[in-house]
């Protein structure tokens, strides 16, 4: 009952302390762990200047800003950066050719259960522009 009263004094006085909200950041160490893992799952291998694959072919780079995906392609004659929701996505886009992934090709790594509801909009509007 104190307790109570003790916040309702405050709150109407407006001297209660305001709660911050805990920001998590990831550190580079996680996020370098992040995209290697993606990268063993695939048998490529990231180094200093980039991610590659076995043959010693540079597929592009790979990071995260303030918890934001992305990768650009170094198949592409002005890189850009391509943002993706997790380090899962970023390594595999970084394998596929320039062009978007099928809906089949993206359904066989990322179950419909795993899919926001975003990606399932693009794939329902994909798989209309081609049935079309």
């Amino acid at each position: 009952m104190m307790c109570d009263r003790y916040i309702r004094i405050h709150y109407k006085d407006g001297s209660l302390p305001v709660q911050e909200q805990e920001t998590s950041t990831s550190t580079g160490n996680e996020i370098m762990f992040q995209i290697v893992t993606e990268c063993d799952k695939y048998g490529l291998e990231l180094l200093d200047d980039g991610i590659y694959t076995s043959n010693g072919e540079k597929l592009g780079e790979a990071g995260c800003i303030n918890g934001n995906w992305w990768f650009t392609s170094a198949t592409k004659a002005h890189p850009e950066k391509i943002f993706c929701d997790s380090a899962a996505d970023t390594v595999w886009l970084l394998q596929i050719s320039d062009e978007l992934p099928t809906a089949n090709e993206y359904l066989q790594y990322h179950p419909l259960e795993q899919l926001s509801s975003g990606e399932l909009q693009g794939l329902f509007e994909t798989a209309a522009l081609v049935a079309v």
